[in-house]
């Protein structure tokens, strides 16, 4: 559902991404259109990157 509305979360997340996978989600979704129609970058994650994502999202949410 892209309503074009640009949300705090949405940057957020999109802050988290290219901190750890170097793109943003619409970016790997372009790069990749076969996988993006089953999911997205953090579902082809591996567990390393899954880990280092949760650690990300805890420490930004205890700075917000």
């Amino acid at each position: 559902m892209n309503d074009g509305n640009i949300t705090i979360e949405k940057i957020n997340k999109d802050v988290l991404n290219v901190a750890l996978f170097r793109m943003t989600d619409k970016e790997w979704r372009d790069n990749n259109p076969k996988l993006a129609k089953e999911g997205n970058m953090r579902d082809y994650a591996n567990l390393l990157h899954l880990v280092i994502l949760k650690n990300l999202q805890k420490t930004n949410a205890e700075l917000i």
